[in-house]
């Protein structure tokens, strides 16, 4: 991964945080609370995978987390059961993980 020049400035550092707990929690919601390591684990590695932007890095962040669970979704088997949050139909949910929408 090629660091920006201010890679380490407060104000990146959590922005990165900030985007990677929400994927997190929606990840939580979806897949149910035991995804969280599979989740953190898959979202760190896009993060390393991919080149840091000059600017704009909130939606760099946002873009990790789109091709995390893009990387989950594609690789989810029968032995992940979902939750249903909300009384949201499972079936709509893999569905939409799976599609990308």
């Amino acid at each position: 991964m090629s660091k920006c020049g201010d890679g380490n400035s407060p104000n990146l550092r959590q922005e990165a945080e900030w985007e990677m707990a929400a994927f997190l929690k929606a990840t939580a919601e979806i897949l149910g609370p035991h995804s969280r390591s599979l989740a953190a684990d898959a979202w760190l590695r896009t993060l390393e995978s991919l080149s840091w932007p000059a600017s704009d890095h909130r939606k760099f962040f946002r873009r990790v987390s789109i091709q995390a669970i893009s990387q989950i979704a594609s690789n989810t088997t029968s032995h992940i059961s979902l939750t249903n949050p909300r009384g949201i139909d499972r079936t709509y949910w893999l569905s939409a993980l799976q599609s990308g929408y």
